[in-house]
C-alpha cells in the first residue's frame, strides 16, 4: 500500500477511534477511583450503594460501568470491534514508521 493511502486511512480511523477510546479511558478511570468502584461493585452485586455515596454519584457509577463493560452482547461486539480497530491502527502506524525509516536510510 502506498504511504499516502496508508496515512489517509490511519488518520481517518484515528479520528473515529478517538471518541470511543476517550470514552473507554474516562469511564475506566472513573471506575478506578475508590468511590466509583464502591458504587459500581454494589450495583453489580445487586445491593444498594454504601450510605456514604451520594445518589447522583451512584447513578454516574452505574452509567460508567454500563458504558465501560456492560451492554450484554452489543457491548461485547462494541469492545471487540474497538480492540480490532486499535490493532489495525497500531499496525498501520508501525507500517508508516517503517516506511519513514526506510526513506531516511536511503
Amino acid at each position: 500500500m502506498k504511504e499516502r493511502t496508508l496515512r489517509a486511512w490511519h488518520r481517518r480511523l484515528g479520528m473515529v477511534l478517538f471518541v470511543f477510546v476517550l470514552i473507554q479511558a474516562l469511564t475506566g478511570l472513573y471506575l478506578s477511583v475508590p468511590a466509583g468502584r464502591e458504587t459500581a461493585h454494589a450495583h453489580e452485586a445487586g445491593s444498594a450503594p454504601a450510605a456514604s455515596s451520594h445518589s447522583h454519584h451512584g447513578s454516574t457509577s452505574r452509567w460508567a460501568a454500563l458504558v465501560h463493560h456492560g451492554g450484554g452482547d452489543a457491548g461485547d461486539v462494541y469492545r471487540t470491534i474497538l480492540a480490532l480497530a486499535l490493532a489495525v491502527q497500531a499496525v498501520s502506524g508501525a507500517g508508516i514508521g517503517a516506511k519513514i525509516r526506510a526513506r531516511s536510510r536511503s
